[in-house]
């Protein structure tokens, strides 16, 4: 119904059927998602893109979960995916918490650090603690002189993103 609605220029009703099959407790699948989007396309359906979106993005990491806790043994690179994941998709959270997790039985590498730290720079609440913590981790692990002008480079990311950086900011920034 979804797609059809898209495909013939019908974006309110692609989106009201959307809305009805969660609110019934159904979960979209990649062909919704690429219908429903398809739909957002159109001016008439664009003001629902970004909520769409979102709701995709939340529903890969929903899905990256299940097969994370799903596998039998877990190694560095498996943990990589799992903190690493969250953190592209803004989950900074999540990805902070899973990276703490971890460490009860596995020891994090420069990737695992860089993960979080990129979660950091796509999370503002809170960005600034993490990247407290995870500096106080990467210095006992031996990696402070190597993710040094990565954090810087994060760093300048946060502040390009900042709406409206004011001299406080600026001075810290330096």
């Amino acid at each position: 119904m979804v797609g059809g609605y898209a495909e013939h220029s019908r974006p309110t009703d692609a989106i009201e059927v959307y809305d009805q099959v969660r609110q019934e407790g159904g979960r979209p699948n990649e062909v919704t998602y690429l219908s429903i989007l398809k739909a957002c396309a159109c001016p008439a359906g664009a003001i629902w893109g970004k909520e769409i979106h979102a709701h995709s993005r939340r529903s890969a990491f929903r899905m990256l979960k299940y097969s994370f806790g799903a596998m039998a043994e877990r190694n560095v690179i498996t943990w990589n995916v799992m903190t690493g994941g969250p953190a592209q998709y803004g989950y900074g959270h999540e990805a902070f918490s899973l990276f703490l997790q971890m460490q009860e039985g596995f020891v994090p590498d420069a990737t695992n650090y860089l993960s979080i730290l990129t979660a950091t720079v796509r999370t503002s609440a809170g960005a600034l603690r993490w990247v407290k913590e995870v500096h106080r981790h990467t210095f006992k692990a031996g990696f402070d002189s190597d993710m040094c002008n990565a954090k810087v480079d994060d760093a300048r990311l946060v502040f390009d993103g900042m709406l409206d950086p004011d001299v406080i900011r600026g001075s810290a920034m330096i």
